[in-house]
């Protein structure tokens, strides 16, 4: 099998190395002669397996021990190997049978140490050891259940624990395919499986933002096949463990690997290294033979003189990255994508990798070669190694003691301090050991809080020698009072006479404080109206409030603690309610740190009401915020509230209903005001069209301006109520902006030139040409500003601006428009109602300005739809400046359309037009205004008339009503275009004419299948230029 760490050349470069070096050492040993031979330790070592030969996890771990303990120069082990064979035969069984068959064979055999693997045979030695092998060595690997309480009081046992490392390979899994966002997490139903899921799901929402995680738990074989077959794309697997399948089918150690590979087209992870090869693609492993070397070097350093007590239990499992070269080339994973070291097996052998180690490794002998020779120079005496071993031993406890996280110190029984550590100079408030040894001389008065607190210690030490946990208040440099805890003892001298004091001793204010607040907030919770629960990550509870036991009927805590809802409450609730609660608490665990669930839960009371409580659920984290430890609720009744609430809910639908019954007799009145005002207008128009003196003409115009204001208002009033009312919606469409201001000011300049009012248009170039907003509610808001400046202003002028403003995306334009006027001004005391609805500058009887005081209101309200602002600055007879800033879209630019087109002058359009139109004057007016622009028309009173008319005959265009009798507008066109009139007709462009002014019902008619609208009142111009704007598009 071949090893690859990294980016290195080959696998076999330690080894050739180690090979050369053997060999080196062998001849320099060899010239040493026979005094070196004899020199050799013979330790005898018991090694016991918890399961048998050829197992290949007990086989690596086997492998590992031997590469550490045989290559030893100074040993020569003599090793003796015991399989338990747990894994086929109960550990009750067989320790009886081991514990018999040891103390016969090994009766007259004292070993030097003992190693175990796994956790069965540690389990025998705690049972055993202390009869059969009495105070003999024991070092312990590949112990997963361990707790310190196992070896408590047993100073002759240390050892390795092996922990898989699930955070660290799904982390590798992530990063090596960044894009997958699904992760399929395998598990049994043997005990080790369903406690690698529990380890699991106690940090699965650390991935849950990142992933969807899939749950393929306790399956049977063929659940788990289908299940991997119907996996998605973009999917990883973690492999907890399949020996067990739900129907008991028992996979060996690495098929069950196998029979997940075999199933599934995604890369499969896992924690363990005898998965390696077997398919998987590799991840952060468990290594067996790992925990044998680590084994043997502990083995090795106490069979060196070390004490036990010095060689303290390894907590960090000795994990390794590895990686099957196979499935890394099937996912076309490269290795430079791995992290550093990794073990890659299963590599191809090049040219490359196979004899270059072997040059390099030439060089290294000769080099080494040559040392040896200069070695051998060299005498080599026992005194330097004890020299060196004594520097080490110093080395370390100055480490510790410099690096303590307490404070240790030796003092006089005067009040001198001797020597202190650097973290007791800190907690003093001294910046070195060093100053607070030359400035304390008195450690009772200077230290001390209460200087007869160090009289009392004294009597202590005096009588009992030690003191443990002595609490006290001391003074640091500052003055600051801190609470502390002492061990202390009295030291001898050879002499026995008493020398010193030694101690230690930590501050504990913050402990004590933090104990003091636990205790309060324990109170807080305990007589609290508010119910407090907490429960474990099993749901089982941990502790209630008192609250909680009066809601729950309990009389104590203790009916409640260990057990959880379900048992609780079986029989006081139905399951479904039992479920629901349990199920709340288990998607709290998922939170992250920080989030809180909140819920509302229903109670029914003896009498039958309803109560109602507010329920917060959060998870409960270690110090570190990596796992869950307990889930905390805590939950107030809301009854009253949700009352209330339901008292407000049906007030506001009531004032709802009011809005639509408003908002509907608006758009009746609306209608019914057009349609005779279609008529009104329509007549003057074609009355001006006719041989007029000039004071006719005067009157014409005057009626035919009066009746354009009575729409303006109408449709005012429309808007200001969808904005009251909250429907009214912006239309984001790109449009050029140059050309929608040029379409306002071209409106305005024959009042302009009418009033001899100047009007002045300045648009700055860094203006986009095209942006994406709503075209029509902009002009609105500059039609209004500019019409009220030429309203306001007898003489001088009227200027509109548009600039652009800095903006922090780039994907946006702010377009800053202002519209300035020489006009009257508006006092400062009535800018502040400026934009009330109804609201005038000039108020009373007496007005010297016509307006309903609707536009501006308006225009404020499309501003901030739009997301813009506006605001007002004038002067009393200066004038007035308005500055409107509104955020636009970048939009793309795009090529001129046909849908303004402007007719220059009333040119014949010889179009046959059907017109459908229930109203008589209207129906005239129409007719008349069509044969006006040249066009040939039949006229009928319904929509069933025009179904049957353009049955009977052809025609180009069709002007339809929507509102008529026994068939609408609207029936009526969806009738056409289903070609209920004939193929030809469900292409003939249909224009609505309607007195429905709102953009929805546009909406509405264009998508029933109409191809334009314009509404009432009609005017000539906007009629002839929608049927150009239609007939151009439908050709």
């Amino acid at each position: 099998m071949a090893l690859g760490y990294g980016l290195q050349q080959g696998h076999k470069k330690l080894t050739i190395c180690t090979a050369l070096c053997c060999v080196s050492l062998f001849l320099f040993f060899m010239a040493e002669g026979a005094s070196a031979a004899t020199a050799k330790q013979n330790p005898s070592i018991l090694i016991l397996h918890s399961y048998h030969k050829g197992y290949q996890w007990t086989d690596t771990i086997q492998a590992g021990i031997e590469s550490v303990l045989t290559k030893q120069e100074e040993f020569e082990p003599d090793i003796y190997i015991e399989y338990m064979d747990s894994k086929r035969f109960t550990p009750e069984l067989m320790f009886p049978l081991l514990a018999t068959e040891c103390k016969t064979k090994y009766a007259d055999k004292r070993f030097d140490i003992i190693i175990t693997t796994d956790d069965n045979a540690l389990r025998f030695v705690l049972e055993y050891a202390l009869e059969i092998f009495p105070s003999t060595p024991v070092v312990f690997c590949g112990v997963n259940l361990f707790e310190d309480a196992l070896i408590a009081g047993r100073p002759e046992i240390t050892g390795i624990i092996e922990d898989f490392d699930l955070e660290g390979t799904l982390d590798l899994g992530l990063a090596l395919f960044p894009e997958a966002n699904n992760l399929a997490v395998i598990s049994d139903t043997s005990a080790s499986g369903m406690l690698n899921r529990s380890r699991f799901l106690g940090i699965a929402h650390k991935y849950r933002d990142a992933v969807n995680i899939i749950d393929l738990a306790a399956l049977s074989a063929d659940e788990l096949a289908h299940e991997l077959q119907q996996l998605p794309q973009n999917s990883i697997i973690l492999n907890l463990g399949l020996y067990r399948d739900s129907e008991n089918r028992i996979f060996p150690l690495t098929m069950g690997t196998a029979f997940i590979v075999e199933h599934s087209q995604s890369p499969v992870f896992s924690c363990w290294d005898f998965d390696l090869g077997a398919g998987i693609l590799g991840g952060r492993l468990v290594s067996g033979k790992r925990q044998g070397a680590e084994a043997g070097a502990m083995a090795l350093e106490i069979l060196s003189g070390a004490p036990v007590s010095s060689v303290p239990v390894q907590r960090e499992s000795p994990n390794e990255y590895m990686f099957d070269f196979t499935q890394l080339h099937r996912f076309n994973i490269s290795e430079s994508d791995l992290p550093e070291p990794a073990v890659v097996i299963n590599q191809p052998v090049d040219v490359y990798r196979t004899y270059l180690p072997w040059l390099v490794g030439l060089l290294i002998f000769l080099v080494f070669q040559s040392w040896l020779i200069v070695t051998l120079l060299v005498s080599r005496t026992k005194e330097r190694v004890a020299r060196k071993n004594l520097q080490q031993s110093e080395e370390r406890f100055r480490a510790l003691y410099e690096n303590a996280p307490v404070g240790i110190f030796q003092s006089t029984f005067s009040g001198k301090y001797l020597r202190v550590n650097p973290y007791l100079a800190r907690m003093y408030g001294y910046e070195t050991p060093e100053h607070l040894v030359g400035e304390v001389h008195s450690v009772a008065h200077q230290v001390y809080a209460d200087p007869k607190d160090r009289e009392k210690v004294l009597a202590l030490l005096e009588h009992n020698q030690e003191v443990t946990n002595w609490e006290s208040l001391r003074r640091t440099k500052s003055g600051e009072l801190i609470l502390t805890s002492s061990n202390l003892r009295t030291a001898y001298g050879v002499d026995g006479q008493t020398k010193h004091i030694d101690g230690f001793i930590t501050d504990i204010t913050l402990k004590k404080r933090i104990e003091e607040e636990k205790q309060q907030l324990a109170e807080i919770l305990e007589n609290s109206d508010h119910i407090a629960v907490l429960k474990d990550i099993d749901l089982r509870y941990l502790t209630a409030n008192r609250a909680y036991l009066d809601l729950a009927g309990w009389e104590s805590k203790e009916q409640l603690i260990g057990k959880t809802d379900a048992e609780l409450f079986h029989g006081k609730a139905t399951e479904e309610q039992i479920r629901e609660f349990m199920d709340n608490d288990k998607r709290a665990l998922l939170l992250d740190k920080g989030e809180v669930l909140t819920i509302e839960e229903y109670l029914q009371s003896e009498s039958g009401n309803t109560r109602t409580f507010s329920t917060k659920k959060f998870p409960i984290y270690d110090q570190e915020g990596g796992s869950v430890l307990a889930v905390a609720t805590l939950t107030s009744e809301i009854t009253h509230q949700k009352q209330a609430e339901a008292e407000l809910i049906k007030a506001k639908n009531q004032a709802e209903s009011a809005n639509r019954t408003k908002n509907e007799f608006l758009a009746n009145m609306s209608h019914e005001i057009r349609t005779p005002m279609n008529g009104v207008l329509g007549m003057l128009q074609l009355l001006q069209m006719t041989s007029l003196d000039e004071e006719q003409k005067i009157f014409t115009n005057m009626a035919i301006t009066s009746s354009k204001r009575l729409t303006r208002l109408l449709t005012d009033i429309l808007d200001i109520s969808k904005v009251e009312a909250g429907k009214l919606d912006i239309e984001l469409e790109p449009f050029e902006l140059s050309k929608a201001i040029s379409e306002v000011v071209d409106m305005y300049r024959p009042i302009a030139l009418q009033s001899g009012v100047i009007l002045k248009v300045e648009i700055s170039d860094s203006v986009p040409r095209t942006v994406v907003g709503d075209s029509a509610r902009l002009q609105q808001i500059l039609t209004n500003l500019v019409g009220n400046a030429f309203k306001f202003t007898p003489s001088g002028s009227v200027t509109l601006t548009a600039h652009t403003l800095p903006v922090l995306k780039q994907t946006y334009a702010r377009v800053l428009f202002s519209i300035s006027d020489t006009g009257i001004g508006i006092p400062e005391d009535k800018l502040v109602k400026l934009f009330t609805p109804f609201s005038q500058v000039h108020e009373g009887f007496q007005r010297d300005f016509q307006g309903a005081g609707l536009g501006l209101s308006i225009s404020k309200r499309l501003v901030e739809l739009m997301g813009g602002e506006i605001a007002v600055e004038s002067e009393l007879n200066v004038g007035t400046s308005v500055h409107v800033n509104i955020p636009f879209l970048q939009g793309a630019s795009f090529p001129p359309v046909l849908d303004d087109v402007e007719p220059k002058e009333h040119h014949a359009l010889n179009v046959n037009v059907l017109v459908a139109e229930d109203d008589y004057i209207n129906r005239l007016l129409t007719i008349w205004m069509l044969k006006k622009l040249g066009c040939k028309v039949t006229a009928v009173e319904d929509g069933e008339q025009a179904l049957e008319t353009l049955r009977q005959d052809q025609f180009e265009l069709v002007l339809m009503d929507v509102q008529m009798p026994i068939l609408d507008g609207v029936k009526a066109t969806q009738a056409i275009k289903r070609g209920d009139t004939g193929q030809n007709n469900k292409s003939i462009p249909i224009v609505a004419i309607t007195a429905y002014a709102k953009i929805e019902d546009r909406q509405k008619f264009l998508a029933a299948g109409m191809n334009g609208y314009i509404s009432k009142p009609l005017e000539i111009d906007d009629l002839q230029k929608e049927m150009i704007r239609v007939l151009s598009l439908t050709g």
